[in-house]
């Protein structure tokens, strides 16, 4: 079995920025809808992602959202969430530090599976 080591030679930030980097691949490979926005630059169209109720909310205010404004997650997983790893906004499970490790260890295992010769 194979190992895999890394060093940022950096603070716990510089660790996190990295791993979200990582992690964001798992949205952005998706089939997200990009279109311009009204200050000329362009906005990614999440809101199949999103309950109803959240979706023409900003970004900042997606951010500090309930986890059960996700698709998907109902308001039994966001207490489970919430017992198990403190988490309560959309912020808190995208900065926890299992998730970013984990998306970063399936992200690692893709970019090492592209790579391998076949």
């Amino acid at each position: 079995m194979g190992s895999l080591f890394f060093s940022l030679n950096g603070s716990i930030d510089d660790e996190k920025k990295w791993l979200s980097h990582l992690s964001q691949k798992t949205l952005l490979d998706g089939d997200i809808n990009y279109g311009p926005n009204l200050q000329g630059g362009c906005m990614a169209d999440i809101s199949k992602h999103l309950d109803k109720a959240y979706e023409n909310k900003e970004f900042d205010e997606l951010a500090e959202s309930p986890v059960d404004a996700l698709e998907g997650l109902s308001k039994a997983d966001a207490e489970a969430l919430h017992k198990a790893l403190n988490i309560k906004t959309i912020r808190d499970l995208a900065d926890n530090k299992f998730v970013l490790r984990a998306q970063a260890i399936v992200n690692l295992a893709r970019t090492s599976q592209k790579a391998a010769p076949r």
